[in-house]
């Protein structure tokens, strides 16, 4: 499959596992600048590595103990809230809640309730900027079914940005997911849509910042 790569979760890492290379990479860029241009060379190339190591942070997320709660699965902004068709399981019309991350937010992905892993679907695609309306259905992205403990089902879908080139997803079909478990990443810029088909009261609006995990984004009814 390519585009994606699954790994078994590390959630106990401070910085993503995937963010090691690029860390290397950054830090002997780095050493090069300092011997090369000395002091400027020095600081250029640590807050290069600073960038790198940050944007692979992988905080530790603690979900409110609530069930009738949907939770965001990435930090990042809501650009849009609407009825949509879900493009990818059949789920009918859907409310639909796209939440747009910059490289500057957290970029691990993790689940928004507790549940199983139904379908998780590989699209190729293209590489629009992900906060334009048409990223959902022409950029590249990994879609996931999720079915709740009490057997309702929602997408999570992730898809890469104009920067972004690469979605890590951490589950398969058949996993049990509990709300907080890291389902994945995606690198340098990104976006994150939740389908969900009916029965919940939505908890954010367009232009509001979420943290994943700790924003209720769904009550369901």
């Amino acid at each position: 499959m390519p585009g994606v790569v699954r790994r078994s979760p590390k959630e106990n890492w401070l910085i993503a596992p995937e963010g090691f290379p690029f860390i290397a990479v950054a830090s002997i860029l780095a050493a090069i600048a300092g011997v090369a241009w000395s002091t400027l060379g020095w600081i250029s190339g640590l807050l290069v590595v600073g960038f790198v190591v940050a944007f692979f942070r992988n905080p530790r997320r603690y979900p409110a103990d609530d069930s009738s709660l949907i939770v965001a699965p990435a930090d990042g902004r809501v650009i849009s809230v609407i009825e949509a068709e879900d493009p990818h399981f059949g789920l009918g019309r859907c409310k639909r809640i796209s939440i747009f991350l910059s490289i500057f937010n957290v970029h691990v992905n993790r689940s928004p309730l507790n549940g199983d892993v139904e379908q998780v679907k590989y699209l190729p695609g293209r590489f629009h900027f992900a906060n334009v309306d048409k990223a959902s259905l022409d950029n590249e992205q990994n879609a996931m079914l999720l079915r709740g403990s009490d057997g309702r089902r929602i997408s999570v879908v992730q898809i890469a940005g104009w920067v972004a080139r690469r979605i890590v997803c951490d589950v398969a079909a058949g996993a049990s997911v509990t709300k907080g478990q890291r389902l994945g990443l995606i690198r340098f810029g990104s976006r994150v849509d939740i389908y969900l088909p009916d029965g919940g009261d939505i908890l954010v609006q367009p232009g509001d910042k979420t943290r994943t995990v700790r924003t209720a984004i769904i009550k369901l009814s």
